[in-house]
Formats: C-alpha cells, sequence, structure tokens
C-alpha cells in the first residue's frame, strides 16, 4: 500500500506538470501566483517527493541493504577494503566524513537516482503521469531500492539520453563511464550512441532476436566462461544464477518490443524527431529481448536485462505518441498497463524480488 499511495501521489503531481506545460500559467484561487518556470519547478517537487522520501528513510529494505551496502559503508568508514567500483567507492568515502550513519548512503543515492528520473520523466515524456506508473511499476523504483549502484548507473544513463539525440559523443561517453564507476555493468550502454537513427525493417529485427535464442546454448557457455576470469565468479550456482520470474521477464521483453515495433512501422511515413526517439527506444529493447534469451542461464541475466527492461517508463509514452488513431491507443494503453500490473503484482508482490516487502523506515 505504501508503494501503491506514493506512486497515484507522484502520478497526480505529474498530470499538474502536464497541465502547467500546456497552459502555461496555472490559476490558483482564481489569481495567476507562479511564472511558468517556478510553476514547473514546483509541479517536479511534488512529482518527485513521494518517490524520493520513503527510499531515503527505508530500513532494511532490499536484499543488498544489510548485505551489502551496510557492512561496506562501516567497512570504508573504519578504513577499509571499499566497493569494487571506484567511484562509488569515492562517493561513500565522501559521506562517511560528512556522517557516520549509513543511512546518509540511502538517502543521497536515492536523491540523485529519483531527481534524474522524474527531471527525465517530466521534461521529456510525452506522457508524465503514465511514465510514473511504468517507473513503479515497471520494477525500476522497487529495484533501486536493493540494487542501488545499478539504479544509481541507470538514472545516469536516463540523464545521458539527451547527449544522444544531441549527437555529443563526449559528453555521452563522460556520463557513461562516471556510470560505469558506479556500477561496472553500465558499460553495456556504451554501444547505446550508435543505436539512434538506426530503422532496420521489421524482417531484420526479428530475424537477429531469433538469431539470438538460436544460438543461446552457445553463447551462454562462452558467457559464463568468461565471468568465471572476472571477481564475479563466485556468482556462477549461487542464487543469483536462477530468475524464478525469467518467463515473465522474457514476455514482459518481447511484448514490449512488439508493441514498439508496431508503433514505429505504423509511423513509417513521419519524418520526425518523435519518430527517431522511438526508434531509439525500440532498438534498446530489441537489445533487451537479445539479453533475456540469457536469462535463467547465465548469472545474472536479469540484471543485464533490466539495463533496457526499466527504460519502458520512457518509451511506452514515445510509441504511444506515434499511434494516430485514439481508439488503437486507447487499447494498446489498456493493455500495457495491465500487463505491468500483472507482473508487479506476479514480482514484488507475490515473490517480494528484492526484498521490498514489508516497508519499513527508520521511524519504524
Amino acid at each position: 500500500m505504501v508503494y501503491i499511495a506514493i506512486m497515484l501521489m507522484s502520478m497526480l503531481a505529474a498530470m499538474l506538470y502536464t497541465r502547467v506545460s500546456d497552459s502555461g500559467r496555472v490559476c490558483m484561487l482564481g489569481t495567476k501566483i507562479f511564472e511558468i518556470k517556478y510553476q514547473k519547478i514546483v509541479a517536479w517537487f511534488f512529482v518527485f517527493f513521494p518517490l524520493f522520501f520513503p527510499a531515503a528513510i527505508r530500513y532494511g529494505i532490499g536484499t543488498d541493504y544489510f548485505y551489502t551496502y551496510y557492512p561496506i559503508f562501516n567497512r570504508i568508514l573504519a578504513g577499509g577494503r571499499g566497493f569494487n567500483e571506484a567511484g562509488f567507492t569515492w562517493l561513500t568515502e565522501q559521506l562517511t566524513k560528512v556522517s557516520d550513519d549509513p543511512q546518509i548512503l540511502f538517502v543521497v543515492t536515492s536523491l540523485v537516482t529519483v531527481g534524474i528520473t522524474t527531471i527525465f520523466l517530466c521534461r521529456y515524456s510525452t506522457r508524465p503521469a503514465l511514465s510514473v506508473f511504468l517507473y513503479v511499476m515497471g520494477g525500476y523504483y522497487l529495484f533501486g531500492l536493493s540494487g542501488v549502484r545499478q539504479a544509481l548507473a541507470t538514472a545516469i544513463f536516463v540523464f545521458s539520453i539527451q547527449y544522444i539525440q544531441q549527437r555529443k559523443v563526449i559528453k555521452y561517453y563522460i556520463c557513461i563511464l562516471l556510470a560505469a564507476s558506479i556500477h561496472t555493468m553500465a558499460l553495456g550502454y556504451l554501444a547505446a550512441y550508435f543505436l539512434y537513427r538506426i530503422d532496420w525493417k521489421p524482417k531484420t529485427r526479428i530475424m537477429l532476436v531469433c538469431g539470438a535464442f538460436a544460438i543461446r546454448p552457445l553463447l551462454s557457455k562462452f558467457i559464463r566462461l568468461i565471468i568465471s576470469y572476472t571477481p564475479y565468479s563466485w556468482y556462477i550456482g549461487s542464487k543469483y544464477d536462477r530468475n524464478e520470474d525469467a518467463l515473465l521477464l522474457q514476455l514482459m521483453c518481447i511484448g514490449l518490443f512488439a508493441f514498439g515495433l508496431l508503433a514505429v512501422e505504423m509511423s513509417r511515413n513521419l519524418e520526425s524527431n518523435c519518430r527517431e526517439d522511438a526508434q531509439f527506444y525500440l532498438n534498446l529493447h530489441m537489445i533487451g529481448v537479445v539479453c533475456s534469451s540469457l536469462i535463467g542461464v547465465v548469472p545474472v541475466g536479469g540484471r543485464v536485462t533490466y539495463l533496457t527492461f526499466f527504460m519502458a517508463f520512457a518509451s511506452v509514452p514515445s510509441f504511444l505518441n506515434l499511434v494516430s488513431k485514439r481508439r488503437n491507443r486507447i487499447i494498446m494503453e489498456m493493455l500495457l498497463i495491465a500487463a505491468f500490473i500483472v507482473y508487479w503484482v506476479y514480482v514484488y508482490f507475490l515473490h517480494n524480488a528484492e526484498g521490498v516487502l514489508p516497508y519499513q523506515s527508520i521511524f519504524s
């Protein structure tokens, strides 16, 4: 109920943000009080704060809370070894100089992750309220309560999407290298810069996806061999070497890819930045389907898939924007909302993925 309540509050604020953007001014008690830029800041704050505050004051939420972040913070505080990633270790070291309470790490990371994500969805999403829904129901928000480093690295990638659109390659790669210093898996975003404006035919995309599943046995052995020579070799044979929601996550990835493919093809004669953005997200989801073929056969296959799956909060509104017929758009939107509700209930409510239930705070 906590997560549903904060999602609904944030969605209402996102609707207000949309109204501010569309009207230019909002009348309060019959008086035009704020200029539009200040109205947007206020509206964004009410999108941001309901999501930020519960994440910042959480206690013991997420499987990695006490397993990883709490003990390593204390170890760094005592002068010991930090995380594998230098950037996150440096950030933690700076925070130990401010406070000896590990909670400060969760406050700051929540501030940056939720802050960047909500700024992006307010500024760039054509449907901010829907983006908030997908941010929570798509798992990105709840995953961030446990996978702190990867969620933070993903947020940095989200911020860098503007440089892909503007074709500013140096700024983009600076952002990705920064993200990789937070979590190594962010290196997977290095190729994303080249996915913009690539417009493959549907047949080509489908063949690439089918080919990935066809070579899955051989590819999985090769990847497991590489992992065995890395610091993450202990993942092999551990609890991270299996995924209970493997089939459902694969189906969600395939569904997003199919929907994006349909939307982009329906707008093939449309030449606009909206279509170019949608193509970029479609390419990301195509890569996501390829990655999902490794779920269950490669350690943390799900986490690799999350690199693109979480982008649903940005991609789905972009795809819907290309559907010209209102009736078709509403049907597609309802089907997607239903699918994400089923996914959220199964993964988080029934199986308590990431250990986010029951919610507890430092005041509990």
